[in-house]
């Protein structure tokens, strides 16, 4: 096989010949050329080329073929060439052996690089990653229904995965208030691995912006790939109210069926549709400081079809009813254990530092007493820690965390006539196993 290849003509004597291309099995050779002529284009036109094979045997010369030499040196046939090969490949190494004429030359023999290891050549070749999923807060919604939620926060109790201590850090704001970074990782060993980053700038208030910006960022825990971006208020909205209605389908009577909601910020419609998913509810009090914004609430739960009215009178509504759900900010205690008849279930949400507080000392001594976790309980939250403070409460006291109920470790409720407590402060556990059933629910559809 005989190729002619595009390569460099170096400026020698027109009479002697030149190397022009050398390739495994042949050599093209310059045997004789015309003097340039001098112009703009500095063409010089070949009269004779010489094929060498590379057992040195010289192929009959065509004479007069059209190959041009451009510019500097540059030359190629006007028909492109099928391959191409580098100048460096055989031509760069080749030389003329001693008695031999000028016109034949022999290429060293090919440099043949050793293989590399297979498990160099699979580290090296390039794997495609499938594009990180941006998973919105409509998405969020519509792959977190309540029983599937619910579901997966039970599964992820009773499995329970890896969960480090959330970061906090303080973050300057020129001319404004301090603001807090927090991380919030968790994982599942050879499955998933996410972490919440949630931003809090108190400052916000006074330009008319949210205080609380937060996303969730899901990663493969077997490669480290990027997986899913996640919108984080959605998913933290969610995740608190499931785990909320997790608890009261383990502590709450099973013919409870009056819901008093003491909220009336954006977590009161999520709740009230939780607990509605747990129970067959019959009626949900609305109550709030701002008896319009009570209102408001009573009125979108209604449209929503579920039984609801806004109430004016705390107590006395706190006296009829099953199921107690107070998520506010409150730092005096709202709830007073004197109000609570036997049976009731109180479910805490609001109080997330040990300096705020939603029910009294006196709740908390009649009460059973379960926490979503106990390291974030006994740390954190302010109507677990102020009653162990003051004596009221024991560590030994709290009877279980979410976990031992989920994986049946206790039983819950075994009394109707019990009072119970469930105080949440939130868990990175919560995060995960809702991003995952957001990711893989849309990975599904």
């Amino acid at each position: 096989m005989v190729a002619i290849l595009a390569g460099r003509i170096d400026a020698r004597p027109a009479t002697q010949p030149r190397l022009i291309y050398a390739h495994r099995s042949v050599i093209l050779v310059l045997a004789a050329a015309s003097k340039p002529k001098v112009g703009a284009s500095q063409r010089t036109r070949i009269d004779a080329v010489a094929f060498v094979t590379m057992t040195g045997e010289t192929l009959p010369a065509r004479g007069q073929t059209p190959i041009v030499a451009r510019g500097a040196g540059h030359a190629r046939p006007r028909r492109r060439p099928a391959v191409k090969f580098s100048e460096t490949d055989g031509a760069a190494r080749a030389a003329p052996r001693q008695g031999e004429p000028d016109a034949i030359v022999r290429p060293r023999a090919p440099v043949r690089h050793p293989a590399r290891p297979a498990c160099q050549r699979a580290c090296t070749r390039r794997v495609r990653e499938p594009p990180m999923r941006v998973i919105g807060a409509d998405a969020v919604r519509t792959a977190l229904a309540w029983p599937r939620l619910i579901a997966a926060l039970r599964a992820a109790f009773a499995a329970g995965c890896e969960t480090p201590v959330r970061h906090h850090h303080t973050v300057a704001v020129p001319g404004a208030p301090d603001a807090t970074l927090l991380l919030m990782p968790a994982w599942t060993p050879g499955a998933y691995l996410g972490v919440k980053i949630v931003n809090v700038f108190p400052g916000n208030a006074a330009r008319g912006a949210p205080a609380v910006a937060g996303q969730y960022l899901l990663m493969s825990a077997r490669d480290g790939a990027m997986l899913a971006l996640v919108d984080g208020d959605e998913l933290t909205a969610r995740r608190t109210a499931a785990a909320s209605a997790l608890a009261a389908d383990y502590l709450a009577r099973r013919d409870a069926g009056h819901l008093l909601l003491v909220s009336t910020g954006r977590l009161s419609d999520y709740l009230a549709a939780a607990h509605a998913s747990v129970r067959r509810l019959r009626r949900i009090s609305v109550w709030g400081r701002h008896p319009g914004r009570a209102t408001a609430v009573a009125a979108r739960l209604a449209a929503a079809g579920l039984p609801a009215q806004a109430v004016t009178d705390l107590a006395a509504s706190a006296a009829q009813a099953d199921v107690i759900s107070c998520a506010t900010l409150a730092t005096t205690p709202l709830i007073r254990g004197d109000w609570l008849r036997p049976g009731t279930h109180l479910d805490l949400v609001g109080g997330f530092t040990p300096a705020m507080r939603e029910a009294d000392d006196t709740a908390v001594r009649r009460a059973e007493v379960y926490v979503d976790t106990r390291a974030g309980a006994m740390a954190e939250a302010g109507d677990i820690v102020q009653p162990l403070a003051s004596g009221a409460l024991g560590a030994a006291d709290i009877r279980a965390e979410l976990a031992e109920l989920a994986r049946g470790a206790h039983p819950g409720r075994r009394d109707d006539s019990a009072i119970t407590l469930f105080k949440s402060v939130g868990t990175a556990l919560e995060d995960l196993a809702g991003a995952v059933l957001a990711y893989e629910h849309g990975m599904a559809a």
